[in-house]
């Protein structure tokens, strides 16, 4: 009897390994690390791990935090972006954005050209481009000024999640609103299937397949450029692809259990139908932004700080 039970523990070990997570892993709030609101982590193109937080912009290089923006601003941090020339962009609530190149800070606020001093996401395209989604508006950097981009050119809902550019050039926006598409010379509002709105789209992001997948208020949905297929129903606060092309976003959890981050394999991704996304429960509350470190931890952020999850 006592080989047969140690032979099924040993059996639901291995499966749990295949799927890619052992049952005892945990996710802890990292120590050193911010303790409060944490919303955008990245992994820069050194390996290190930049951190965006109510504390100011973290830096971990494997083995100690740094607040790098201690000394530069007291402002909250939302967002946190690498731009490929090695520059890291910052954006803050409510006093604009900032440029780091590793030495110095240069601010820009509203009265240098940006849409509003709240930007929650920031994005560079594949022009080099830099975009802002701000609580009132949109805008692009070229290096020189700042773009706005308002109703007058379809964009109806100004209060921006995010943006992303896919492989064809075009641009996905989302907004506590409707989500648009954008051609390069208006915004159309995107529709499902059923003709509905995605509302307060929060996540983007094109995988190595070229699927567009969008997350938000209304859950997570798959697009093909033909069909449109809702593959999660509760809300999605972010999504991630790793470098092995496997899928992660933190969500609700059905029924309202709190929150937990969620992955779909890339192998699974190419079956049809794609099988459900394994769960990480690893939160009782919100969760937002995902990133994995050169040691293949992965990192959320959460409302009371930085998460560290080890599959």
């Amino acid at each position: 009897m006592h080989y047969r039970i140690l032979s099924l523990l040993l059996f639901l070990l291995l499966v749990s390994s295949e799927l890619g997570f052992a049952q005892t892993a945990t996710a802890e709030v990292a120590p050193k690390g911010p303790q409060s609101i944490t919303r955008t982590i990245i992994t820069a193109q050194n390996g290190d791990v930049y951190i965006a937080s109510w504390e100011g912009v973290f830096r971990y290089d494997g083995s100690q935090f740094v607040n790098i923006t201690a000394e530069a601003s007291a402002s909250r941090f939302f967002a946190v972006m690498q731009a490929g020339n090695g520059d890291l962009w910052f954006g803050t609530v409510g006093e604009g954005v900032y440029r780091y190149d590793g030495h110095t800070f240069e601010h820009f606020t509203t009265a240098d050209g940006l849409a509003g001093d709240r930007v929650i996401h920031i994005y560079e395209d594949q022009q080099g481009l830099i975009w802002f989604s701000a609580k009132e508006g949109l805008s692009s950097y070229d290096g020189n000024s700042f773009r706005t981009y308002t109703a007058t050119k379809g964009l109806a809902d100004q209060d921006i999640n995010v943006v992303q550019q896919d492989a064809s050039g075009r641009y996905w926006v989302g907004t506590r609103g409707e989500t648009y598409t954008y051609d390069g010379h208006r915004f159309l509002a995107f529709k499902t299937p059923l003709g509905n709105s995605i509302t307060n789209l929060r996540t983007v992001i094109e995988d190595q397949n070229g699927t567009i997948w969008l997350g938000g208020e209304d859950g997570l949905w798959r697009y093909d450029g033909n069909e449109l297929i809702r593959s999660y129903a509760p809300m999605v606060g972010y999504l991630y692809e790793d470098s092995s092309g496997n899928l992660w976003f933190s969500a609700e959890r059905t029924g309202g259990k709190g929150w937990a981050l969620y992955r779909y394999d890339a192998a699974q991704l190419a079956q049809a139908p794609v099988l459900p996304p394994a769960e990480m429960p690893i939160s009782s509350e919100m969760l937002f932004g995902i990133a994995r470190d050169r040691a293949g931890g992965v990192w959320v952020g959460s409302l009371k700080g930085l998460l560290r999850y080890m599959p």
